[in-house]
């Protein structure tokens, strides 16, 4: 059991930015931050709702891509966010579950970053269900995101295992604190344990973006089978 703390970083400015954002102003800029991203086909169907800086975002879109995409917008870009919960609902085009089906194992076929894993959808209701096995939890968030696109699909339900190269909780610990050391992201107040290869992670971040950053990138880390994040936004 590998305990690591007082990790060095960058300071930001974020505080004192966040101590004047209020919620009315949050759920204003999320709005415009949407209506200005092209990527989003009806960005006006998105609502949003700011509470204690938690966002709610509610509505409809075409795609599970496009649910994910909204959620990605928001928590990536905007500073005094604590947190996003995506309540949008996927209305899709009419398609045959056989249909997407097939197209499931094409996507996860021609995505290269799942190399070395085994993966297979089935449909029901246009929710893809994936199971087999993986290397790494990056990998997972690889299989969903590569049949996110489909027309059809509301929602992807993984099954998967990871099931990683093999490394002693050590060498994945070492693995992590050199990447939170060289982060240009602030880590001071970040703390992390390593057991049986699943990383937690505690302490405080100046923001969600950052959080959602670095527990992406360590999904991706060889050995690391899953990471658990408890950290607080100041």
């Amino acid at each position: 059991f590998l305990l690591f703390i007082g990790l060095s970083g960058f300071r930001g400015d974020y505080r004192l930015a966040k101590n004047k954002v209020s919620d009315l102003q949050i759920q204003i800029a999320s709005q415009k931050r949407l209506d200005m991203d092209s990527r989003l086909e009806h960005p006006r169907k998105i609502t949003v709702k700011s509470v204690d800086h938690m966002v709610t975002l509610g509505g409809t879109v075409g795609t599970y891509k496009q649910k994910l995409l909204a959620e990605n917008i928001i928590g990536s870009t905007l500073v005094g966010i604590k947190g996003v919960d995506n309540q949008i609902r996927v209305i899709p085009d009419p398609v045959l579950d056989s249909e997407l089906a097939g197209q499931v194992q094409t996507e996860l076929r021609r995505e290269s970053g799942l190399k070395g894993a085994s993966v297979r959808g089935s449909v029901k209701n246009g929710v893809v269900r994936l199971i087999g096995t993986v290397k790494t939890a990056g990998q997972v968030l690889l299989a969903q995101e590569a049949v996110a696109s489909l027309r059809g699909v509301v929602d992807v339900d993984s099954a998967l295992k990871v099931v990683p190269e093999k490394r002693s909780d050590k060498v994945i610990a070492d693995q992590v604190f050199y990447y939170l050391d060289l982060s240009p992201i602030r880590t001071d107040d970040l703390h992390f344990t390593v057991k049986d290869g699943i990383v937690r992670l505690t302490g405080k971040a100046d923001n969600f973006k950052d959080v959602v950053k670095i527990v992406k990138d360590i999904q991706n880390m060889r050995g690391v089978t899953a990471v658990d994040s408890a950290v607080d936004v100041l």
